[in-house]
This record gives C-alpha cells, sequence and structure tokens, in this order.
C-alpha cells in the first residue's frame, strides 16, 4: 500500500563527514487494513538505529503530525538509544529526547492508539 515519507533529506550533510541518511529514522503515513497510521520506524542501518539531534526532531515532528491529525501511532524501535558522541545535544531540554515520551503520554490521554514493536539483538 501506498506509503508517504516525511523529510527524506533530513540529516543530510548536516554532521559534515558522518552520513546520517533520513536522519537515521523513517517516518510517514501508511494504511493498514484501511486505516491511515503515522509510522515511526529506526533505521538500524544508520549508527545502529541511534538517536541524533536530527532524529529526535523528525521523530517529534511525526508525533506533532499525529496529534494535529488523529493519527494512530507505530512504532517500530530497533534502536541503540542516544549516539553517544552527541548525547549532550539529545537530552539537553524539553523539546529533546524527553518530549518524545511525553508525547506519547499526551496521546494516549487524547486517546489516539499507539503501540511499539521492539527488535532485540
Amino acid at each position: 500500500s501506498p506509503f508517504l515519507e516525511f523529510s527524506q533529506f533530513a540529516g543530510y550533510q548536516l554532521y559534515g563527514n558522518e552520513e546520517v541518511p533520513a536522519g537515521g529514522i523513517i517516518t510517514g503515513i501508511g494504511r493498514i487494513s484501511g486505516v491511515e497510521c503515522l509510522i515511526v520506524a529506526n533505521d538500524a542501518t544508520v549508527k545502529g538505529g541511534t538517536y541524533y539531534p536530527i532524529t529526535v526532531k523528525k521523530h517529534l515532528r511525526a508525533q506533532e503530525i499525529a496529534m494535529q491529525n488523529h493519527l494512530p501511532c507505530i512504532y517500530l524501535v530497533d534502536s541503540g538509544g542516544a549516539n553517544l558522541p552527541r548525547q549532550a545535544e539529545v537530552f539537553p531540554d524539553r523539546d529533546h529526547f524527553g518530549r518524545i515520551f511525553y508525547n506519547q503520554a499526551i496521546m494516549s490521554s487524547q486517546g489516539i492508539p499507539q503501540t511499539e514493536e521492539f527488535k532485540f539483538t
């Protein structure tokens, strides 16, 4: 079925010689069993799926779109967590990494369905 990917060029040449294609995370709207859903999927082939500052920004934007349009969210998690060399840029304030979990709580209170699938290796 069709999939509308968001921010395909996020992270392009943002970190000098470090390649972070699509910000290391795929986000977009897809249709599952006829229902439009917001999908957020870590790309483990990009630095082990770790979160760069642009990854966080892209994830938060996807959640914002889901909240604005009351779209169910599916999170496909295959991530090593924060990118350690850049952790100081990932955690610093309320609009960074912790905001992802805050948004999940807000969406839950608004009745927006969410599910997470984790890959453990």
